[in-house]
């Protein structure tokens, strides 16, 4: 995440819009985020995600056990076959990991890394942006955890020199091959994408129009 307050506030609003709470569930998110930006506000960054992960687990028991990276699926990926891969001798050479092993999500790391994930990095992008850089921000329609109803909320509040210029520029239609890829939006160095029938990990559901 970029600006976690904004973001961590949205989840009632898309997992209400896609149907996997109904509106007495909806008010409940929204206590655990009335929560979640308090602790915030507090600095307390254990205590924060221990309420996201209390408000996840809610949201995806009410939802059936969605896939939080796509609405759409149920369960975890299977990611067996790209773990295999990975572990081919061959493989391992030619990415400079002969010696490591591959894990998908490693415990250690995740838990060095916990207390990080409610701060905020949105001062990095506004300096970015302001000197010029060329950004491209890119949400997946049925991805959960990085949703783009938080995307919209801290990429319209961010207080960049182009800010009102993006606002007010036009959002249109994204082709490829003919087809509706997506939608984009731009101003200036900032794009801002949405990838129709993607996930979290659009690159792997819509591959054609992620190497545009």
């Amino acid at each position: 995440m970029t600006h976690p307050i904004e973001q961590f506030t949205q989840y009632d609003t898309f997992s209400f819009a896609t149907g996997l709470i109904n509106d007495a569930q909806r008010q409940v998110v929204q206590e655990y985020q009335k929560n979640i930006t308090d602790l915030i506000i507090q600095q307390k960054w254990k205590q924060a995600m221990e309420v996201v992960d209390d408000m996840s687990s809610a949201i995806v028991t009410w939802g059936g056990g969605f896939n939080v990276y796509d609405i759409r699926e149920f369960g975890d990926y299977d990611f067996s076959a790209m773990n295999k891969y990975l572990a081919l001798p061959q493989v391992k050479e030619m990415m400079h990991t002969v010696g490591h092993e591959y894990h998908e999500c490693d415990t250690k790391a995740y838990e060095n890394l916990y207390k990080d994930m409610p701060k905020t990095v949105r001062p990095l992008m506004i300096a970015l942006l302001n000197n010029g850089v060329p950004a491209i921000l890119y949400n997946g329609q049925f991805d959960w955890i990085i949703n783009n109803f938080g995307a919209e909320t801290w990429i319209n509040n961010m207080p960049w020199n182009g800010r009102l210029g993006f606002l007010a520029a036009k959002r249109a239609p994204w082709h490829t091959n003919g087809s509706v890829s997506g939608y984009h939006q731009q101003y200036k160095n900032l794009h801002q994408v949405i990838v129709s029938g993607a996930g979290h990990l659009s690159p792997m559901n819509q591959p054609a129009a992620l190497n545009q």
